[in-house]
């Protein structure tokens, strides 16, 4: 006998989104299992990024379902939990910094885990240290956000998030505009999360070494919707619509010309 199926840590069905009567997303579906990392690639503009907020509850979407380890948590378009609540599990990182400029990279970690998850300050303070070791960060937490160099930032973001150790992680386009350090740094510290805590990655990057080192699974968006999905193992030259390859190609010609 077959073994039971494992059911998807992320689940969305016929997702759609639209932007002053143009539609952005539409029937977006995703099975992102746990201990997977799906990564989307895509032309600028396409929606990456509102597939993204929408599950967030950052963009009101329109039409669709989504389940967070088989809870339902999105219905025709609209989340039926709290926001605090869905973020407690799965939480989203932008390229934008979202920290608050008059609070050291320390306090803006701690407020992070004591509002959403209601611990108490010493154990928010522990395990800002844990993350920010990882990152390479400690001793910038007595630093302030506008003291920090653009990598710097980017990892006090990603700090103040994996304080929170969700089961699903949303992630825009975090190793852009960052030194090759920094991204390596980024991208082990996610490793280690995917491997140790069995954390479940949906992220967006027009890097494919990043997409190459960090995905099982990689979906091609286009015209609002998965065009093509491929194993990682065949990135980028197992696409086989034309559309893929020309977007593959093209991408490559930019980085690489």
């Amino acid at each position: 006998m077959d073994p039971s199926p494992v059911a998807p840590s992320l689940k969305v069905r016929e997702l759609g989104v639209s932007y002053n009567e143009r539609k952005i997303i539409s029937a977006f579906q995703l099975d992102l299992a746990p201990r997977s990392c799906t990564a989307i690639v895509g032309y600028s503009g396409s929606g990456k990024s509102t597939i993204l907020k929408s599950l967030a509850g950052l963009v009101k979407a329109e039409a669709g379902e989504a389940w967070l380890d088989g809870e339902h948590f999105l219905e025709a378009g609209g989340l039926t939990v709290h926001p605090w609540s869905l973020r407690r599990q799965l939480t989203l990182v932008t390229q934008q910094c979202g920290l608050q400029p008059h609070k050291t990279v320390m306090d803006n970690i701690v407020l992070a885990a004591i509002v959403v998850m209601g611990i108490a300050k010493q154990e928010a303070v522990d395990r800002a240290h844990e993350v920010t070791g990882k990152l390479g960060l400690v001793e910038k937490l007595g630093s302030y956000p506008g003291e920090l160099s653009g990598g710097q930032l980017q990892r006090a973001h990603l700090a103040k998030a994996l304080v929170l150790e969700p089961n699903v992680f949303l992630l825009d386009e975090i190793t852009s505009n960052v030194d090759p350090r920094t991204s390596e740094a980024i991208g082990q510290t996610l490793q280690d999360l995917h491997s140790s805590r069995g954390t479940s990655i949906l992220f967006i990057s027009h890097d494919f070494s990043a997409v190459r080192n960090l995905a099982d699974r990689v979906i091609f968006l286009h015209e609002g919707r998965n065009f093509e999905e491929v194993s990682v193992r065949s990135f980028p030259e197992g696409f086989k619509t034309a559309e893929a390859l020309t977007f593959t190609t093209n991408t490559r010609k930019r980085v690489d010309p």
